[in-house]
């Protein structure tokens, strides 16, 4: 059967049925956003896995491009000492080889129900037809409609939950961070870092962070930091200093880069190597960004790493409960983590 159709659904539709417990035994999901699929997946996992906590053995990811469908389709079955649920996620859908399709129609014909597996897509138009081939009773294919201009306010609003902001500055926050929405989820946790002590979100915070956006781009500052030069990294951070609060986020990127450092130390991370900005929580990161956290780990050991690790924490914990002088703190953390 050629051009088979998807139940078309909301954000907020889906998510709905999520928290209801509604979520089918096998899944094919499509969306655009990467940070969406994202945010569902593991809204979908914490439910199915009801009282087991996400880890690396309840939620599991496949790539097309490693070519191991069938290794998943192995794990599907295994019995795991450690859970007795477990979340499959394979990307990317479109690449789904006809041996594999056959193989998860048969799958599909007795699926194991303590197992969930959820084939990813970018687009729907992109795959109806390789759906099409795996039309079955124990598969249900959804797709995540585009946000109407709406949806998308909503949305935003929900992320700023527990943070005071006004409809008018949500609008004025959208209409100054474009329409990507991949690009406004990292806008808006970069806000809620520079809102962090009262919780209010003014214009004059949306200017900021705005501002900063444009200036620079946060893996310069980390490029400059993590290949030790200390000249440079010092320069963007002069140039931003004149800004309130901006060493605030400075620390929470340079942080948030040393935490995923610490994580490739674990063999199991590192063999991830489709996923890293995902798995590291470094949304912002380019490629180079990431190449670099790799080599900046081969070069060193991890009680090194920790050492650093510990001088941000509290380089973090006096700037957020003292009044220090913020710019001799700053450039002299940079110092260290660039001489050392």
């Amino acid at each position: 059967m050629k051009g088979a159709s998807a139940t078309n659904l909301s954000y907020k539709e889906f998510t709905l049925d999520i928290s209801k417990g509604k979520i089918p035994p096998n899944l094919v999901l499509a969306s655009k956003y990467k940070v969406v699929t994202s945010i569902l997946l593991n809204s979908i996992a914490q439910k199915f896995l009801e009282e087991e906590k996400i880890t690396e053995e309840t939620l599991k990811y496949y790539y097309a491009d490693d070519k191991n469908f069938e290794e998943m389709m192995g794990e599907s079955m295994n019995v795991s000492f450690f859970s007795s649920k477990k979340v499959l996620v394979y990307r990317n859908f479109k690449k789904l080889l006809k041996d594999d399709r056959e193989l998860f129609l048969r799958y599909l014909n007795n699926y194991n129900p303590d197992t969930l597996i959820i084939l990813l897509a970018n687009d729907f138009a992109d795959i109806a037809d390789n759906v099409g081939d795996i039309s079955h009773g124990n598969l249900k294919v959804i797709n995540v409609k585009d946000f109407s201009d709406a949806e998308l306010f909503n949305w935003i609003k929900e992320l700023f939950e527990g943070y005071e902001i006004t409809d008018e500055n949500i609008n004025y926050f959208i209409s100054l961070s474009g329409s990507s929405v991949d690009e406004l989820y990292n806008e808006t946790e970069k806000l809620k870092i520079f809102a962090f002590k009262e919780k209010v979100i003014t214009k004059e915070i949306i200017n900021l962070s705005s501002g900063i956006s444009r200036d620079f781009d946060e893996n310069d500052f980390l490029l400059a930091v993590l290949t030790k030069n200390f000249e440079k990294a010092l320069t963007i951070y002069d140039k931003l200093s004149l800004q309130r609060d901006v060493e605030i986020y400075l620390m929470y990127l340079i942080s948030n880069a040393f935490i995923g450092i610490t994580k490739l130390f674990d063999p199991s991370v590192a063999a991830y190597s489709k996923d890293l900005k995902r798995i590291l929580k470094l949304w912002f990161g380019s490629d180079k960004l990431i190449s670099t956290l790799k080599e900046y780990k081969d070069s060193t050991n991890l009680p090194a790493v920790k050492e650093h690790l510990q001088r941000i924490f509290e380089v973090d914990k006096l700037l957020k409960t003292s009044n220090p002088d913020k710019k001799n703190v700053i450039t002299n953390l940079i110092f260290s983590l660039t001489h050392t």
